[in-house]
């Protein structure tokens, strides 16, 4: 008997659940703002390891246009060999691209720089932010991405405003920077 009232209540449940499912998945309709362009920035990845002064930073770019750029803020080390690797870039013809997605409590959150162009006097940095999953135990990260961008097809520089957009077209971040030619 008390199998039987366990499995209606289950098969109940179950119904009101598929009848809720509809209204509870449904997709939001989103208008993206992502600018149209047709000047694209060539980039590729440029893996840096470095430790950060504090794990809870916003979301946030930031640009290292010359030799003597510091490092962003929130970084405080860079390990010895990767050093190196920031002090052979020909700041002439690249600048680095630093994409923090901020702070996390999330597992597995990751944010990616899909694709970057130039309107103008402002730079588009478009990024793929993935949340990752819900955390089961305690996790806490500050996810980045660090690409070389070429300066071959920008069209204007000097005082440029790069934003961060992210996969919705939505912004997240912005910032300015003078980029010599």
């Amino acid at each position: 008997m008390v199998k039987r009232k366990l499995l209606i209540w289950i098969s109940l449940l179950s119904a009101t659940l598929l009848l809720l499912l509809p209204y509870g998945c449904s997709t939001k309709e989103t208008t993206t703002t992502t600018p149209q362009h047709d000047n694209e920035l060539e980039f590729e990845d440029f893996p840096l390891f470095f430790s950060l002064k504090d794990l809870d930073i916003p979301t946030q770019i930031y640009i290292m246009a010359g030799k003597d750029s510091p490092l962003p803020p929130v970084i405080e080390e860079i390990f010895t060999d990767y050093q190196t690797k920031l002090k052979t870039v020909d700041y002439s013809r690249d600048f680095i691209l630093f994409a923090f997605m901020g702070f996390q409590s999330l597992t597995g959150p990751t944010i990616e720089v899909t694709q970057i162009w130039q309107i103008d006097n402002t730079i588009y940095i478009e990024a793929l932010f993935d949340q990752g999953g819900p955390t089961y135990a305690p996790g806490w990260s500050s996810p980045s991405h660090i690409v070389k961008v070429s300066k071959d097809n920008m069209t204007q520089f000097g005082e440029i405003t790069f934003i961060l957009l992210d996969q919705d077209g939505e912004e997240r971040a912005r910032t300015i920077c003078e980029i010599p030619e």
